[in-house]
């Protein structure tokens, strides 16, 4: 028999479905009684999971037609497989940068930078904590000592 955490039985009658110690929650929920609105909503899902879905694939994407995939195929021989269709220069040659690459690094570091700076010097403590030691000061309160290291 099941008992309490501390061992002592439970009351007689007392949890007729009672779950042995280890079980896990959504067992429980697993034997529920259902709802009838639940049972009709799955009902409705599941006919219509078996309906046959035509052109579409199951994520609602209809299926590719032949003048896709012979489109596809043929921008997939124009590109040359390279990273943003970019071909490395010749030998001995340097790659023309373009105009927001010049900038973009400094801008990154320069905000990295302003970011660091304020959350290394937030304040210690809160406008909350300041108010709340001004108003027991005020009431007469011994203050809390803070040792800041």
């Amino acid at each position: 028999m099941v008992g309490w955490e501390d061992g002592t039985p439970p009351p007689e009658g007392f949890g007729a479905r009672a779950r042995p110690r280890g079980e896990f929650f959504w067992a429980a929920l697993l034997q529920a009684p259902r709802s009838p609105m639940l049972a009709r909503g799955a009902k409705s899902l599941r006919a219509s999971s078996l309906r046959p879905a035509g052109l579409r694939l199951a994520s609602g994407v209809p299926a590719r037609t032949p003048e896709q995939t012979e489109h596809l195929e043929k921008l997939a021989e124009e590109h040359n497989g390279f990273l943003f269709g970019e071909v490395p220069p010749p030998p001995g040659e340097k790659r023309k940068k373009e105009d927001w690459e010049y900038y973009y690094p400094p801008l990154m570091t320069s905000a990295l930078a302003l970011f660091l700076f304020t959350w290394l010097n937030q304040p210690l403590s809160s406008v909350e904590d300041e108010a709340m030691e001004e108003a027991k000061r005020r009431m007469g309160f011994e203050p809390d000592v803070h040792f800041k290291q």
